[in-house]
């Protein structure tokens, strides 16, 4: 488990810092994810994480900083907290996950910049001279809400946000080839990425599949995945239709999580 990066304060004042936002993977680390965050100095997830391994990939590229996540319910999130507060040169950054949660006013507290999750909707929004970003889903695709990502560029005591929409597997089976970008929030920049050349070589099939499990909704996920494989080949890409579960005494008994995965037809 990478350790927090609670103090950056150490970074050249006179060089651009450039930290990677990203946030409710739910399992999901996508390539198109890790090609953006890539060069980053710093990375902040904001929650959701989904598994210990997510954040050992993304410690490769990065610092990681994290926050637990309303779903991050098993043992190995126990070693992250609710909230981090980070410091880089004269910018002070609040993390977590639930917005509601919020129990301090980043204003009074001297944050500048706060980052969070949990919503799925990417964003930009100013108020009392705080910047909110949240980064949006980079994990799987939820309804139709973009499959989004983002950046945060600190020069001395500017910080610049930047949401980016990754055209990924699923995302592009949705939308189509070639669909324009997203744009979150008046003046923020944001782009695409090109799909690669392989996967216009490819004819998908979809079907759904309904996973259980008493563990998590992300365990139901890799549960149906798994299952699904011993028949299935090629087993490409998910896509999470709806999520539900019971309840037993007001505890959450079981998770059931229906998916739509796409396979590719052998030529």
């Amino acid at each position: 488990m990478p350790a927090a990066l609670r103090d950056r304060g150490h970074f050249r004042h006179d060089v651009v810092i450039r930290v990677g936002l990203i946030s409710d993977t739910h399992g999901l680390l996508r390539p198109e994810a890790l090609a953006f965050l890539r060069g980053s100095d710093a990375i902040i997830h904001a929650g959701d994480i989904g598994n210990a391994g997510i954040l050992e990939q993304l410690s490769v590229l990065a610092p990681v900083t994290a926050v637990r996540g309303n779903n991050d319910i098993d043992g190995w999130a126990g070693a992250l907290n609710e909230s981090e507060r980070l410091q880089f040169g004269q910018v002070g950054i609040q993390v977590i996950h639930d917005l509601a949660r919020m129990r301090t006013d980043p204003a009074v507290a001297g944050v500048q910049v706060v980052i969070a999750g949990h919503s799925h909707k990417p964003a930009i929004v100013e108020k009392n001279g705080v910047k909110y970003v949240n980064p949006g889903s980079a994990g799987p695709r939820r309804f139709r809400l973009p499959v989004s990502i983002g950046e945060l560029r600190i020069d001395g005591a500017s910080a610049v946000a930047r949401l980016v929409q990754l055209a990924c597997g699923d995302a592009a089976m949705r939308d189509g080839a070639g669909a324009p970008s997203l744009r979150f929030g008046k003046g923020v920049a944001s782009a695409s990425h090109r799909r690669s050349p392989t996967m216009a070589d490819h004819v998908y099939k979809s079907l759904e599949l309904t996973g259980t499990s008493t563990k998590s909704s992300d365990d139901a996920i890799r549960t149906a995945i798994s299952r699904a494989s011993k028949s299935i080949r090629n087993i490409k890409w998910f896509q999470v239709v709806e999520t539900r579960g019971g309840v037993d005494g007001a505890k959450v008994a079981h998770w059931q999580v229906t998916i739509k995965v796409g396979f590719t037809l052998e030529k």
